[in-house]
């Protein structure tokens, strides 16, 4: 999105950090860009100066209502919460993490393609880090974890379902029965309390390594809040610094679980090896909270 808008500014604003408008801007056809930056140059001769950034921000949210402080802050949390768990756990790389006026997005890339029990709950573990974030920081989840299919409460309930009904990882064990006509969780006696288990399990998981990254967290969600985008670079910084061991501290400690995860693509990836009996090689995630 920098370089839509870029192309489309020519040699107004040479220097200017032209994230903010894209992060505002997300989701905006080529054309769209075009019209905010003419618009944006209307206004500044009509003003009889320069092109500003604000007047480009300005023409992006026109029509949109900036967030509050405190929503902003919650959406730093959650995408906190997400980035540096993955760091922590390992296994995959965070590409960037962005926050905009709605929603925020944690972008991953090298998920360990393997498919195990042990793999399955740690990725459940990462859909459920930004919840889990939440409550830790700030007192209380936000629905932004869930209503909607692809949200990460429904990556990680179909994902606990694949495990008791599609991976044979359940108490019902070896077994692969298809999705029928109706929600199996409903259907099948005792399934919503063994997929429920799962989800308890790993929301407690979350929010225990969370708690002993309090600091990487606290620093992650403070720089994100403050400039709405986080290279893979500056969040591996972030995290790294943070758990660097101080005066008292163990320098043999290291964090627990050296575990990979995916935000994105989970599902896809389980789908696709059982159809294909091989193992996915790569996968990208996006998380919409």
């Amino acid at each position: 999105m920098t370089r839509i808008f870029r192309h489309h500014l020519g040699h107004q604003l040479p220097d200017a950090d032209l994230m903010p408008v894209a992060l505002a801007g997300r989701g905006a056809t080529g054309a769209d860009v075009e019209a905010y930056v003419r618009r944006a140059l209307g206004a500044a001769r009509r003003a009889r100066r320069p092109l500003r950034l604000d007047d480009l921000l300005a023409e992006v949210r026109s029509k949109r209502e900036p967030p509050s402080e405190e929503d902003r802050r919650r959406l730093a949390v959650h995408e906190a919460g997400h980035a540096v768990i993955a760091t922590v756990l390992g296994g995959m790389k965070v590409a960037g993490v962005t926050i905009g006026d709605r929603d925020g997005v944690t972008e991953i890339f090298r998920v360990d393609g393997s498919i195990s029990p042990e793999r399955c709950h740690e990725v459940m573990i990462m859909l459920l880090a930004g919840r889990a974030a939440e409550e830790l920081v700030i007192g209380s989840p936000s629905g932004g974890a869930g209503g909607v299919p692809g949200s990460d409460l429904s990556r990680a309930t179909d994902l606990g379902k694949d495990m008791e009904l599609r991976l044979g990882f359940g108490e019902l064990g070896p077994v692969f029965l298809p999705e029928g006509a109706h929600d199996t969780l409903t259907v099948i006696p005792g399934l919503l309390g063994s997929v429920r288990k799962r989800l308890d399990r790993a929301m407690s998981d979350a929010t225990e390594l969370l708690g002993k990254n309090r600091a990487a967290l606290d620093e992650v969600a403070d720089r994100l809040t403050a400039s709405g985008y986080l290279s893979a670079a500056e969040i591996a910084e972030l995290v790294g610094a943070a758990n660097r061991p101080g005066d008292g501290d163990d320098p043999a400690r290291e964090p627990e679980d050296k575990l990979g995860a995916s935000l994105g693509t989970v599902r896809e990836q389980i789908e696709t090896s059982l159809a294909d009996r091989t193992p996915a090689k790569t996968g990208t995630g996006e998380r919409r909270t």
